[in-house]
């Protein structure tokens, strides 16, 4: 347990830094450090797979495409403007098992969040974000208890959008602007596996909830369940990280919950938005935008994975556009 635990804070650092998009045009050193302690968490996970008896052939493209994730990262410097981007890598991108897949598709989310969190800051002033968190009683059926989270939330989604439709707003819920949220699971050994739901939901500045009247909904929309949470945001930045960090928590499980948890949620979304979020599409680009640069020469740095001793830079190549 204290390595699962290790292993989780380790994760989560890394996807803060990996998604400070101050971060991309610095050296990659720290970027390196922090992506091989992720690789080195995969290989453990990979230890485990493989003893798996009887895998299935979904299983077994798993097994083969983790071997091979990760194995380099190349990395481009532009030597006189002394700048950065990650170039190209063999990521196998099956974030709910790997979890070096986890931290981009984490950073690529939150990079995503924040655009979307500082549009909505300018063009709509009068709107404060707030964490949201709904949750649903534990169960020893992933399956089971995910979907109906799921289908409790979209219950909540789908009454505000009917409700806004018709001028009427009855339900706590209808009065959000709008918000951007993830599922994500954990478990517990003696009361099983327990999904719920983090959004980042936009009120109205003086606009308020009626808790004890918005748990009564959350109750009868689910029949089991009436645990709510909702909080203004005083650290915007880690109230995202708490939205986005989902795809990690699936490397802290146990290995043996992991890959039911892959099995189970594999191919499903787990990121879903509503209101003045949804649709709402912006420069979404992770990479910087390098179209000056283009012209700009550069050494390409290729990083290659070493079990003992992590990423290790294994070749430079120098090229110069302008010749």
């Amino acid at each position: 347990m204290e390595e699962l635990e290790e292993n989780k804070s380790s994760l989560l650092q890394v996807l803060a830094d990996e998604s400070n998009s101050k971060d991309f045009d610095k050296h990659p050193d720290s970027r390196i450090t922090r992506l091989g302690k992720a690789k080195s968490v995969q290989l453990s996970i990979l230890d485990y797979l493989n003893t798996v008896d009887n895998p299935s052939p979904v299983l077994k493209k798993v097994i083969a495409d983790l071997s091979e994730c990760g194995d380099y990262l190349v990395f481009r410097h532009y030597y006189e403007k002394d700048f950065f981007r990650l170039l190209r890598a063999n990521f196998c991108r099956r974030h709910l098992i790997c979890p070096l897949c986890a931290i981009r598709r984490g950073a690529k989310l939150l990079f995503k969040l924040v655009q979307k969190h500082e549009f909505l800051a300018k063009e709509y002033p009068d709107l404060e974000p707030h964490l949201l968190t709904l949750t649903i009683k534990n169960g020893h059926s992933l399956d089971e208890r995910f979907h109906h989270l799921t289908r409790s939330t979209s219950k909540l989604v789908n009454a505000r959008r009917n409700q806004l439709t018709r001028g009427k707003v009855i339900s706590e819920f209808t009065k959000f602007a709008g918000g951007a949220g993830s599922y994500e699971v954990t478990f517990n050994p003696d009361t099983g596996w327990h999904p719920h739901v983090h959004f980042i939901v936009y009120l109205p500045k003086g606009g308020k909830i009626d808790i004890p009247k918005f748990i009564n909904e959350w109750k009868k929309v689910t029949g089991d369940s009436f645990i709510v949470d909702l909080r203004k945001m005083d650290n915007s930045l880690s109230a995202m990280l708490e939205v986005t960090k989902y795809a990690l928590k699936f490397s802290s499980l146990p290995y043996t919950n992991l890959l039911e948890a892959f099995q189970v949620l594999k191919g499903k979304n787990l990121y879903r938005s509503f209101g003045c979020l949804y649709g709402l599409t912006l420069d979404e680009d992770l990479e910087d935008d390098i179209s000056d640069m283009e012209l700009e020469p550069y050494i390409d740095l290729i990083y290659r994975y070493n079990e003992t001793g992590g990423y290790r830079l294994a070749e430079t190549r120098a090229q110069d556009p302008n010749l």
